[in-house]
């Protein structure tokens, strides 16, 4: 195709993915896939752009609703007064072949990940990174979960069962998957900081970044405040904790024992009510206390010393008398008023438009789109943000940075920033950050990731990249921030932005000075 061509492919391409196009125009891109193979593959790349507008559908939906719901976004892009009825054949093809081949992709991290560090602001920022691909685990049923996300920190003498896959020090658990064990001892950290020590013979999956499932076995849990409601499910029972340590047991019969090592849960019985009714009874349980479960049967029982020996391999976390939460991403996204900013939290969402990532004058604040259910330049206005910030957006999952260095007319990557502003003062830290590439494309090149986080316009506390189907955990220390001083956490491309699409999540949280209370 001559340059021509190319430029009136890249034009229809754009008007299509972006919902603009009429009739005439979506029959002439079809043409020209249909003549030429090398256009199918542009407008797959051109799509990759657009991949963000299926990040708000549900995990849970079968392969046949996601393949629907892809139709009936297609189906809505002609405004002519023709009958479309499946009229975009190509295209909802194409595009559910994208969109199906991001959830076949999987992440596992590698045995030992690369740490990185900074010491500034009185502290270290610690991140790991690096993962290879690992679809095999990964099927398109109703269960796909990109962040159905825990990882395993430690694996002491364990035997794997037979039907279990064996895992590894790094690797990223899928809500497909399940942990096997005949003995030994496996500690595996959920996405949003509640660290689970599992001991042999047991099966257990993380369903989500905040709920375990203990099918049979013995699991001990420390739950820091930043993950406080964080819940272990079993066959009869659900126990939601309220900090800060407690044990599981779940016998192959299916009896269930819980005890608060520390802290307290709430445990409710699963046959309490009607599976449509959402009022269960609530059983409170406090340090020290124990309860059997039978079926719906549920009684006091004798706290088992033992218990102590599992909790003492939980690695320490700190509890309400030391830390303050103050803010969590995921927990504290709220959708907008259209075309309006974020306004009723100390958020903000931001990506630099005329200057580098750090310099505040150069900011252009995010709207909210209704129709998308994100924070982008545009708010509900079909995209004009051109060359800079193209497909910037944040999402309740994540989102996607504007154009690189090397797309952009102006040689500046181009962030996307999730702004918090404190209004105490105090020694600020961040807490359980993750950050994970949600799909990743062999024929593009350089689809890493950047992170950076700093307090108004002062240096990076942390500078990490997370590679294009990576996992990137950061934490550490802020340091001494007066009232109204702002956090910034940033997401930039690695000089071009093709499926650059992230999720992530992280609290901030405050030190308690105990000397001055």
């Amino acid at each position: 195709m001559n340059s021509e061509s190319n430029k009136r492919l890249y034009e229809l391409c754009d008007l299509v993915t972006s919902g603009l196009a009429d009739q005439l125009q979506v029959d002439e891109l079809e043409s020209l896939m249909h003549q030429d193979p090398a256009a199918r593959q542009v407008f797959l790349n051109w799509s990759a752009l657009q991949v963000d507008l299926v990040s708000t559908i549900q995990a849970s939906r079968s392969r046949d609703a996601l393949l629907d719901r892809i139709d009936q976004q297609a189906s809505s892009h002609t405004t002519g007064s023709h009958n479309t009825g499946r009229r975009y054949s190509w295209l909802t093809l194409l595009a559910a072949c994208l969109v199906l081949g991001l959830f076949v992709t999987s992440w596992r991290a590698a045995s030992d990940g690369a740490a990185g560090s900074n010491g500034e602001a009185g502290g270290e920022l610690v991140a790991e990174a690096n993962a290879e691909t690992d679809a095999d685990e990964l099927s398109l049923s109703a269960e796909i979960a990109i962040d159905g996300m825990a990882i395993v920190n430690r694996v002491e003498n364990v035997v794997w069962a037979e039907s279990s896959r064996p895992a590894s020090k790094g690797d990223l658990l899928r809500a497909s998957r399940w942990l096997e064990m005949e003995s030994g001892l496996a500690e595996i950290q959920f996405g949003d900081g509640a660290v689970v020590v599992l001991e042999g013979p047991a099966r257990f999956t993380a369903k989500s970044t905040s709920l375990g499932l203990l099918d049979y076995g013995t699991l001990a849990a420390v739950v820091p405040p930043w993950a406080e409601g964080f819940q272990i499910d079993t066959p009869t029972v659900e126990v939601v904790d309220r900090g800060t340590e407690f044990v599981v047991e779940v016998s192959h019969d299916k009896q269930v024992t819980v005890g608060v090592t520390k802290g307290e849960v709430e445990v409710f019985n699963q046959t309490d009510a009607p599976v449509e009714s959402t009022e269960k009874k609530k059983h409170r349980l406090f340090a020290g206390n124990a309860l059997h479960a039978d079926g719906s049967d549920l009684n006091a029982a004798v706290f088992d010393d033992k218990w102590h020996s599992l909790s003492d391999h939980l690695p320490e976390r700190p509890d309400h008398t030391e830390i303050e939460v103050v803010a969590r991403y995921r927990k504290d996204y709220v959708s907008g008023v259209s075309n309006k900013p974020m306004r009723n939290l100390n958020w903000r969402y931001y990506a630099n438009y005329w200057s580098d990532y750090n310099q505040l004058e150069g900011y252009r604040e995010l709207l909210w789109d209704s129709s998308r259910e994100v924070y982008d330049p545009n708010g509900d206005v079909a995209r004009t943000a051109g060359d800079r910030l193209h497909a910037a957006n944040f999402s309740y999952r994540g989102g996607h940075p504007g154009q690189g260095r090397d797309q952009s007319k102006d040689d500046i990557d181009h962030y996307v920033v999730a702004a918090y502003q404190v209004t105490k003062p105090g020694r600020y830290r961040i807490e359980s950050g993750w950050l994970v590439r949600a799909e990743s494309r062999d024929d593009l090149i350089n689809q890493a990731v950047d992170l950076r986080v700093w307090v108004d316009e002062r240096s990076n506390l942390l500078e990490e990249t997370c590679n294009h189907n990576g996992l990137l955990q950061f934490q550490g220390d802020v340091g001494e921030l007066s009232e109204g001083d702002w956090i910034y956490v940033g997401v930039g491309p690695r000089t071009v932005s093709h499926n650059d699409r992230f999720e992530w999540d992280f609290a901030i949280v405050r030190v308690i000075d105990k000397l001055a209370l």
